[in-house]
């Protein structure tokens, strides 16, 4: 083959304008065999000397193919690539040396923008990664580092979506563009948890135990599945199941539905159920409104259902504004919750209405002293500000109380604000495992007792040792709540991974 029809495909490079190598060629050249001799580059840097120093014997000699020259183009561009110049034109121009050889020269053009085609994203399947290009807004186009904010600030919205480090450009096949692989994983991952404990003494004595099961990766980011069972004594069950997930037309949004029992022998048989959508927004923020309704129906002595008479029926309409879980350096974070519900409550012939209004807080840090000791501090703390609607013992226990506080009687947890608390030294064995003390408590401010008398100790603390491997997911303790006796000590246990 002719070496003109040879050099007369086109070829590009990074995205810019192609350059015909036939065209600059001189027309006494064309049916002549030449090898390269040299190459230079105009104007000439530090990037190109480096480059010409260690690679430039590899192709002296070579005829000045296509597949040489888109090479040659390509190996450049790496090298400035690696130098902090992203966006590179490269103009080529052979020209005759004389004897059968030539020289190739190279316009070099630098700056701080490139072409991008592609998004990536190693943590994300394919069609994960389609659904990230339509969340994140993406258009090929020219990118620099005000794009590449652009996407970070938009990666904030999503609270699936954790940002960590810097993006990376890898080429695409054709030199033509480049795909921009994201600093992107995801803030969870499947998780299964399980533990178990037993209380030898108060009023919730016996064997206690929960399940937790949390699916994120089911082919669509967003999309989410959570499983809850938990014995918190032996006359007490509950069963969860929520689903989420997530949509962008027209908007991006979230749906999502709850279904819960709650189920106290010779008490009650509590069913609700909840949906919803919610409003994704700038820095982890979400807005949200739902539906929901509960049914409870009180159990006879003989641990049966009363009639239907009996049974209080509660619906409802509430809006939710909501800051996710924010992470704070080393280990730790923080979120807000702020809720208004409206609330009418059925009970043979009377309806109560109310809209309590309730705000919520959680915050965790840890701070390390030396490589050996850290210490953990942990809070939550909820406000109702209706005294007509109060929260109960599930409400509580369900939320926290850290492990020691447990035994205390039913008729101490009824309150209108709480606040749980824990603070927890640790001595830490290694990178992955750590022994630790903590002190404990939960404070109920309004707090009130089955017979409406105000509770005269609202402080109830806890305390306890325990050891944790491999990153929590083993942890075994033992602790103390309403009896500070050794006989009275709390043991549990739980196991968790990621799938």
């Amino acid at each position: 083959m002719k070496t003109a029809a040879l050099l007369s495909i086109l070829f590009f490079v990074c995205g810019l304008a192609a350059v015909s190598l036939a065209d600059v060629l001189q027309p006494d050249l064309t049916d002549t065999f030449f090898a390269l001799e040299e190459i230079w580059a105009t104007p000439a840097d530090s990037v190109f000397d480096l480059w010409k120093r260690f690679s430039f014997e590899s192709w002296k000699g070579k005829p000045a193919r296509k597949e040489i020259l888109e090479g040659i183009i390509s190996d450049l561009l790496h090298a400035y690539s690696r130098n902090g110049f992203p966006f590179a034109e490269i103009s080529p121009r052979v020209e005759e040396a004389g004897s059968g050889r030539a020289r190739l020269q190279l316009s070099v053009i630098t700056g701080p923008a490139v072409f991008v085609s592609h998004l990536q994203c190693a943590a994300f399947s394919t069609g994960e990664q389609k659904q990230l290009g339509r969340m994140l807004a993406f258009y090929p186009g020219y990118f620099d580092e005000r794009e590449v904010e652009g996407l970070k600030k938009r990666a904030q919205q999503f609270p699936e979506l954790v940002w960590e480090g810097e993006p990376k450009l890898a080429e695409a096949p054709d030199f033509s563009s480049a795909r921009l692989e994201l600093p992107l994983s995801r803030r969870a991952k499947n998780r299964v948890a399980g533990g178990f404990g037993y209380l030898p003494s108060g009023s919730d004595n016996g064997v206690f135990g929960e399940l937790s099961v949390q699916l994120v990766t089911l082919g669509k980011i967003g999309r989410e599945v959570d499983f809850n069972w938990n014995r918190p004594n032996v006359r007490t069950r509950t069963l969860a199941l929520q689903y989420q997930d997530f949509f962008l037309v027209p908007a991006a949004f979230y749906a999502f539905g709850k279904l819960s029992q709650e189920e106290r022998e010779e008490q009650f048989f509590r069913f609700s159920a909840q949906a919803g959508v919610s409003v994704p927004a700038f820095g982890g923020w979400k807005a949200g409104l739902g539906l929901g309704y509960e049914r409870v129906t009180p159990r006879r002595g003989t641990a049966t259902a009363a009639s239907n008479s009996d049974a209080v029926r509660q619906y409802g309409v509430g809006i939710e504004v909501q800051k996710g879980r924010k992470e704070l350096p080393e280990e730790g974070h923080w979120a807000l919750v702020f809720r208004l519900y409206h609330k009418k409550v059925f009970h043979e012939n009377e309806i109560n209405r109310g809209t309590p209004k309730q705000l919520g807080l959680e915050a965790a840090r840890s701070i390390r002293f030396s490589p050996s000791w850290s210490i953990f501090l942990q809070g939550q703390g909820k406000a109702r500000f209706v005294p007509a609607f109060l929260f109960t013992r599930s409400d509580l226990f369900y939320l926290g109380g850290y492990g020691s506080v447990r035994g205390y009687p039913d008729e101490s947890f009824l309150a209108i604000r709480y606040l749980l608390g824990r603070m927890e030294p640790r001595f830490h064995l290694g990178a992955k495992d750590y022994l630790f003390g903590f002190l404990d408590f939960a404070h109920l401010s309004v707090s009130q007792n089955s017979s409406g008398l105000t509770v005269s100790d609202p402080f109830k603390p806890g305390a306890g040792l325990g050891i944790s491997a491999g990153k929590d997911k083993l942890i075994l303790a033992f602790g103390w709540g309403e009896k500070a006796r050794i006989k009275d000590g709390i043991v549990y246990l739980r196991l968790s991974g990621e799938l």
